[in-house]
């Protein structure tokens, strides 16, 4: 678990996407996004880095960390 040394708070006004270095390698854990944020991911070209997480689902954290598992793993040489 030494990657959640990484993670950082932040700030934001209106849009959490203002709080997002969008050049950055980033994923963004969100339960509902607006469309206006979903918007500025995709006019960025990083929309796949959103992962919508419903925890009220039981599967949804199982599923979530194979999610991130496997995208990690696409990003290792």
């Amino acid at each position: 678990m030494t990657q959640l040394g990484a993670v950082q708070s932040t700030n934001w006004d209106a849009l959490k996407t203002e709080a997002i270095d969008l050049g950055a390698d980033f994923y963004w854990l969100e339960d509902q996004p607006f469309q206006a944020e979903i918007a500025c991911l995709e006019a960025a070209g990083v929309a796949d880095r959103l992962l919508v997480v419903d925890l009220s689902t039981p599967e949804a954290l199982r599923q979530l960390q194979e999610t991130l598992r496997q995208a990690l793993q696409k990003q290792q040489p």
